[in-house]
């Protein structure tokens, strides 16, 4: 149970869960975490036991269902890796760009660890970004077309390798 008299920092360790309910509320958990619970929602103008009902709703729900790939075709692997994986990749990677710019602003003249963290962030995403694209615009394309083919019809040997594709591009 979440008490009030918890710091939001402490909720977020033990609860990561509730990270994005306090994101949701506008609640810093980062340098203002070190506020108990109904302090920072008096200073949001935020109801408190609506909070704490959304940090335990959060809490509660149950994990993700996982599917079942067997029998599948490639095809539908691929589209759902760029619905879900791709799609959920792009939209975190701005999110951690502001929360990593944020820190630096708030304690990257006393940690110069920090500025250099964001830009490995920046690089990351820069290289994740072009992955990604590539995946969607030539791998998964290819993957669809190549097991498309009938299992008896011999492979063309100009592309009957993934790398070649990649590789060309």
């Amino acid at each position: 149970m979440t008490a009030t008299t918890q710091t939001v920092r402490e909720i977020a360790l033990e609860q990561p869960t509730a990270i994005r309910v306090f994101e949701q509320f506008g609640i810093d958990y980062c340098c203002g975490g070190r506020k108990p619970l109904a302090e920072a929602c008096a200073a949001g103008n935020l109801e408190i036991d609506a909070v704490i009902a959304a940090v335990e709703e959060a809490e509660k729900k149950p994990a993700t269902k996982l599917d079942t790939w067997t029998g599948r075709s490639l095809e539908s692997l691929s589209s759902h890796i760029v619905a879900k994986h791709h799609a959920y990749v792009k939209s975190e990677l701005p999110r951690l760009a502001q929360l990593a710019q944020k820190v630096v602003n708030r304690h990257g003249s006393t940690k110069p660890e920090l500025p250099v963290i964001a830009n490995t962030l920046m690089q990351l995403d820069e290289e994740l970004t072009q992955h990604l694209a590539k995946e969607e615009a030539v791998l998964f394309p290819y993957i669809a077309a190549w097991s498309d083919r009938s299992p008896l019809e011999p492979p063309n040997p100009t592309t009957a390798s993934v790398q070649l594709p990649i590789q060309s591009r």
